[in-house]
């Protein structure tokens, strides 16, 4: 179990020098609805990438509808660009968010509310990072359709002496103090699940004419068992084509294995090194001068995730061990 913290603008300017010895890791807010950038964010990140402390990031929402929350999603997306980012990106859906829709004549319930949390978290997982739901008990009992979330590790704020249910990381006091964080109280959390871990799968497909769900099967054939179920737009890997079910891949998401029809897939685009006799350099940003991220060793394969129109000559890549970066176009061979 690990010891953290989360922070914004309103405990000041914190001395991370003094934080890191009392603290595991920390969930920084990136800042809330329509692109306001947290005041401390970009120092907080600095000195956490600087002196190594793990980090997550939370997003306060004022989305008033599913593409305002995927809006936010992109805000987020912008704003990490450049940093390592190790724990989860939150979605922070709270009483102030369903006021401020109230005040603009839309009402948030059970359905728009469970919508609203995944428009945010599959945007943020098709952009090769992990997505994390905010809660606290009566948000999970009263507002959202929580068997509809189970994808998402949760983040519970439950201020007790006892957790009273399962989670990825518990909020469990907001009256904490920690050496060098300004002021008389700050949130803390614990941490359940190792999200440092290198247990990574590189995904190298995703659904195609799917308006729903693409069903998993035991076997190749329509009439076969369905083992699971994959989602619209959800990135899963192709583990081989077997020739007794010719039509069909052999696939794994999130840790159920079986057939879809081919009828369904889109492979995503693969590619290894070129000219590359050492490592090839993954940078946070695509120019030389950026800091090194990761390194791939030639005829490693990765993931190229797409081209960014702001570093041209460069591709913005997925390692196997789940490193994401950019790396020069004339070190990469498309497969």
């Amino acid at each position: 179990m690990l010891k953290g913290i989360d922070v914004s603008e309103h405990q000041g300017r914190i001395d991370w020098e003094r934080v890191k010895g009392n603290i595991d890791f920390a969930i920084l807010r990136a800042g809330y609805g329509r692109n306001n950038i947290d005041k401390q964010f970009i120092r907080n990140i600095e000195e956490c990438n600087r002196l190594g402390i793990p980090v997550g990031i939370y997003w306060f929402s004022y989305a008033l509808n599913t593409e305002m929350a995927r809006n936010e999603a992109r805000y987020v997306l912008e704003a990490i660009k450049g940093y390592r980012v190790d724990y989860p990106i939150s979605f922070d859906l709270e009483y102030d968010t369903l006021n401020y829709a109230s005040k603009n004549g839309v009402t948030i319930g059970k359905r728009l509310a469970t919508d609203m949390v995944k428009a945010f978290c599959d945007e943020i997982n098709r952009n090769g990072y992990r997505a994390m739901n905010y809660t606290n008990q009566d948000f999970l009992l009263n507002k959202f359709y929580m068997n509809e979330l189970t994808n998402y590790p949760l983040w519970y704020a439950w201020y007790n002496s006892k957790l009273n249910r399962d989670c990825a990381i518990w909020q469990y006091s907001e009256n904490g103090q920690v050496p060098g964080v300004p002021g008389s109280s700050v949130d803390m959390n614990y941490c359940y699940e190792d999200f440092l871990k290198k247990d990574f799968t590189l995904e190298n497909a995703t659904t195609c004419n799917v308006d729903t769900e693409l069903n998993i099967r035991a076997k190749g054939n329509v009439n076969s068992n369905i083992v699971g179920k994959i989602p619209s737009g959800e990135r899963f890997r192709i583990k081989w084509v077997d020739k007794d079910y010719l039509g069909w891949y052999y696939i794994e998401y999130q840790g159920v294995t079986g057939y879809v029809s081919q009828d369904y897939v889109e492979k995503l685009q693969m590619a290894t090194t070129c000219n590359v006799d050492s490592v090839l350099n993954v940078r946070a940003e695509g120019n030389t001068s950026s800091n090194i991220v990761a390194t791939i060793n030639p005829g490693e394969v990765f993931r190229v995730d797409w081209v960014d129109s702001d570093f041209i000559g460069w591709y913005r890549i997925t390692t196997a061990n789940g490193a994401t970066g950019f790396v020069k176009s004339d070190f990469v061979k498309k497969l």
